[in-house]
């Protein structure tokens, strides 16, 4: 990325910033984005406004299942909130820097603290559909990373530490409401790792996922995290396991069966989000 292209994405930014803003004045002050099947966490907005992503300059469409391609914007528990309700993935074709564009909105529209959401495939062995996983680290297995190029200086540092990409506090935190909210649901932390997809992982290839250390998989959420430590923000992941992960089960693994399942789970991420809100 040369220098005309850094002033072209400060400018793109300022320009999705503005179009937004003549629609709603309010700063937000946290930022959501969306995983397959888990658009109607915006739902529990109060106040919302929906802009279509088609309407904000710049902002890349999302192709993908279960992604609406929609900024809601709307308070929880009396705190601004943007959601994203949608994502862009790399195996629909877009750049590294397409992938976090997102991100980088969010962060232009004053959101400090980020909330990461997405489905993944489970492989260590209590992590099976339906159930929760609160994300201590990853593993970027895209083979890309956003921050390649040309540095934005204005948003962050060339150089930047990645030993605490997800917030210690912000998970303590899940912890804690988790056990008021649902005391008897098993807490689990675990590694994410990141794929380019579309297609789903072999057996092969989960075998190996686990040898490196990893607890889930998915296809997003990764590029969005280093994109938004490099701005400082506050991030907090956190991955609903729609399915065993290949070769853990007999079940074929499809599109639709990950939505279904990932859907299943919205509801109680969106009470750990608010309950977390309440906590900040």
């Amino acid at each position: 990325m040369n220098t005309f292209k850094l002033d072209t994405l400060y400018a793109s930014l300022h320009e999705a910033k503005e179009a937004v803003t003549k629609i709603c004045l309010t700063e937000v002050s946290v930022g959501i984005i969306l995983g397959s099947g888990l658009s109607a966490i915006a739902d529990a907005l109060e106040d919302q406004i929906t802009i279509p992503y088609s309407d904000i300059p710049h902002m890349p469409q999302s192709t993908a299942p279960g992604h609406e391609g929609k900024l809601v914007i709307g308070k929880l528990n009396n705190i601004s909130v943007a959601c994203l309700q949608g994502r862009v993935h790399y195996y629909e074709g877009y750049s590294a820097q397409d992938l976090v564009f997102g991100t980088r909105f969010l962060h232009e529209l004053g959101a400090k603290t980020l909330f990461i959401t997405n489905a993944a495939g489970g492989i260590r062995e209590n992590l099976r559909e339906a159930s929760l996983m609160i994300i201590d680290d990853h593993i970027n297995m895209l083979g890309i990373n956003p921050l390649i190029g040309a540095n934005p200086d204005k948003l962050g540092e060339r150089f930047f530490d990645m030993q605490e990409v997800y917030s210690k506090k912000l998970r303590a935190l899940a912890d804690e409401v988790l056990t008021e909210i649902t005391p008897s649901l098993p807490v689990s932390h675990g590694v994410y790792l990141a794929t380019s997809g579309p297609s789903f992982e072999t057996p092969a290839e989960i075998r190996a996922f686990a040898a490196l250390g990893a607890d889930a998989v998915g296809m997003s959420s990764v590029p969005e995290a280093i994109a938004a430590k490099h701005m400082g923000m506050e991030v907090f992941g956190i991955s609903m396991i729609s399915n065993a992960a290949a070769g853990l089960s007999d079940e074929v693994l499809n599109a639709e069966h990950t939505l279904n399942n990932a859907a299943l789970g919205a509801p109680i991420i969106v009470d750990i989000i608010i309950g977390m809100l309440k906590k900040l």
